[in-house]
Parts: structure tokens; sequence; C-alpha cells
């Protein structure tokens, strides 16, 4: 009897499976779960790379085990003729390749089919680009010598650099960005109700009036929305007034329409952020660019960007994690992302949350170039703890700001040291 030879795929995921010490030989040749063609291969090289035993991978797996074909399927690969490291090895290349070639072939029929449809060339061929970079990026890079790096970083000194300044009208929360030139990319974390989007949209607004222009991705709010908590920021009018249109008094009215004149002249740009992928999301802002002279685009925020969904939650975060800051690099752009923090431990027994709080995936730490958390001080109305934990380019440190929950706006820093420490929290025992 000849046995049919297993196709690449299964071929590498089975080797692995059996042999998982040699791994980190198939990642250094550039093959991951996204290479792989079914689903069932590509949760089984997930719970590999996450290091999961052999043993308990029928149960991680479940069903998809059985869809695998379970110990039958890993006994067939081992009687294979091919079922040794240097044919899994050949087969692994050949594996990224066809998952390049697939990647470029989809790719190329969604460009056509959307030539017939009413979008934007630009956007198709932007599309078109993040996916050819995209099945280039596992190719191999000549390394440039310092040689060529050192004169090019000379000159750069010697060229006068104008600085995109984060503006706030808090004078503390603009000295904590300091001077970015671009390509940095700033994620604010807190947990939700901490005033993330509020911080957001005031930076946005004194970043515009300060000369940069800006584009806002919107995810959790809508564009009308948007609009109405910056009049309300802009105004000094309750947000909720704004919102709803009535007990308005003529004072207000006037405050509003004169202030709302002078926001619809700011250079700042609103777009949805939901139902757009990552690659969508970098010809977007590409164009903006390029048409606008965007310097400083914010993200409401990174969760509501949309993926593929057959990859774990954690790679899916990692990966947009790693492309944001390729597109602030990309684009020499200054990218404020926000980003959930984890329920456990952010904010937890009247503790500020850390950097390892971050949630889905510690990726957005590594890639952060300024790290701001944010939390609420218990026991003060509207206090919040302004966190800088990581700064690339100077000290971290921490601050106090006032928060006016009526114009959702931050309006001055408070002393940390007169705000009382919070009570120990009672335990009763039954």
């Amino acid at each position: 009897m000849i046995l049919q030879p297993l196709a690449p795929a299964s071929l590498v995921a089975a080797y692995i499976y059996a042999y998982p010490d040699t791994l980190e030989s198939f990642q250094a040749v550039g093959l991951n779960s996204s290479h792989m063609p079914t689903e069932a291969l590509s949760s089984l090289m997930v719970e590999l790379e996450k290091g999961t035993l052999p043993s308990d991978i029928p149960k991680a797996l479940g069903a998809t085990w059985g869809k695998l074909g379970g110990l039958e399927w890993i006994s067939k690969a081992a009687d294979d003729p091919c079922f040794n490291f240097g044919a899994a090895s050949e087969a692994a290349r050949v594996v990224i390749e066809a998952a390049k070639v697939g990647k470029l072939s989809r790719a190329l029929s969604t460009a056509s089919k959307n030539l017939g449809a009413d979008i934007p060339q630009e956007e198709i061929l932007s599309n078109l680009e993040a996916a050819i970079s995209e099945a280039r990026g596992t190719e191999v890079q000549v390394a440039t010598s310092l040689k060529d790096l050192v004169p090019a970083y000379l000159d750069s000194l010697m060229e006068e650099r104008t600085p995109i300044r984060i503006t706030c009208v808090v004078p503390e929360i603009t000295d904590m960005f300091g001077n970015l030139y671009g390509g940095e990319m700033v994620i604010i974390g807190a947990r939700p109700a901490c005033g993330k989007t509020s911080l957001l949209t005031q930076l946005l607004i004194g970043s515009a009036r300060a000369g940069s222009p800006c584009l806002l991705l919107t995810g959790e709010m809508s564009q009308s929305e948007i609009v109405g908590r910056m009049l309300a920021q802009v105004s000094g009018v309750n947000a909720g007034v704004v919102r709803s249109g009535k007990f308005l008094t003529p004072t207000d009215s006037e405050r509003i329409m004169d202030e709302g004149q002078r926001l619809s002249e700011e250079p700042i740009f609103i777009e949805e952020l939901r139902g757009r992928n990552i690659e969508q999301l970098g010809g977007l802002i590409k164009r903006q660019v390029k048409k606008h002279g965007v310097k400083i685009v914010g993200v409401d925020y990174l969760g509501l960007i949309e993926t593929k969904g057959k990859r774990s939650r954690y790679e899916e975060v990692s990966d947009l994690s790693r492309k944001l800051k390729t597109i602030a690099m990309e684009n020499k752009i200054v990218l404020l992302c926000l980003v959930q923090l984890n329920r456990s431990g952010a904010g937890q027994e009247n503790k500020p949350p850390e950097l390892s709080h971050f949630r889905d995936s510690g990726q957005i730490e590594q890639d952060a170039d300024l790290a701001l958390l944010l939390s609420r001080i218990e026991g003060v109305n509207g206090a919040t703890r302004f966190d800088l934990a990581k700064n690339r380019h100077g000290p971290t440190k921490v601050e106090g700001i006032a928060f006016s929950g009526a114009q959702c706006l931050f309006t001055h820093a408070i002393d940390l040291d007169r705000v009382p420490s919070p009570s120990p929290k009672k335990t009763t025992i039954w």
C-alpha cells in the first residue's frame, strides 16, 4: 500500500505538535498561525504558539480537534514518508508562499469588485498597497550600516524641525507630552467612565488651534455626538443641555453659536471607525495626511477596529498595535489611541492602574512611545490621576487633574499631596 503524503500545512502542524521544541525554528523562517489555510489548523497553531502542552490541546480545541482527525491524524502523519524536520521545513516555506499568494489574490479580487462599486480609487489602491506590503513583510531585509546611518542622522540634526505639539488648556497635561516629531504612538488607557474620550477631543481641539490638523476616528460615539461634546467643551455649557437642546438660556444659545462658528473653522476631521479594518484605516489616514496635512490622529478606541476573527484575541490586538505603530511611522504623524484596561487589577482596592493592565495584549505596552493611564481618585469629586507611566523621550510623571463632568472637560491641576488617602475597604466577617 502506497501512502499519500499529507498536504504541506497539515504536515507542518502535525510535526510541530509531535515535536513542540521545533516551533522556534519554524517561527524563525516566518511561519505563524495566519499562514494556515483552514480554521482548524490555524486554531491548532495558535495553541502551539501559546505554549499549550500537546496533551492539553485536544481539550483546548474541543470539537476542532475532531475536525483535524484527532490522534488518528497524528498517527497517519507519523507514517508519512516525509515526516522529518527537513521535509517539514521545506513544507513550511511552501505554506508561507501559498499564504502570500492567496492574500494577494484575494486583494486583487476585492479590488476588481470595488472598481465597479462606488468606492474611491485611492482607497482601492491603498488597500492593494497594504496587501502587497504585508506580503513582502516576511522577506529578508538588507541591514543598513552605520556608515550610511550616522551621516543621515547628523544631517537631520542640522535641519530645522517643527515639533508636533499635543496641546491642552491645562499646561500640566501639555507638558506631559513634550515635543513630538511624528512617528510616535501615544496610548491612553483607563477603565470606562474615566474621561478617555473627553480627554481625546479636548486634546484634538487644543492641538488644532495650535496649528496641527487633526483626524478623529470615532467608534463609540457618532459624529454628531462627538460634535455635541466638543461644543460643550468649548462653550462651557452643560453637555446634557447641549445634547438635548432643551432648557437653553439666551446666553447659552449665543455662546454655543459663537463657539460653534469658531470650532467649525478648526482643521479637525471626523470619520467613523466601526466596520473598517486596519488596512482600510491605514489608507484613510494616508489620504487625510496628503489631502489635509493631518499631523495628529485620534483612535477611539483600539478594541473597535475590525478584525478577521480567525485568531486569538491576544494575536489580533498584538497585530493591531504593531500596525498602528507602523502607520504612525510611515505617515510621520502622532497617533493617540484609546485602550481599555482589564477589569481585574485596574482601579481595584484603591490602587492606580499599571501598564500590565492593558486589555488583551502586552504588545500595546511595547509599541507605545508614551503610555498615559487615567484613574479616578476616590473621595474627591472629579479628581483624576494622570500617570505618564512610559515615556521613550523623557521622564515619567504623575499629575492630579480636576474634571468637570458637566462640560466633559479637564480644567486644572490639583495637588495630589493634598488629596486625602482613601479609607481602607471594610471586610465583613460572617
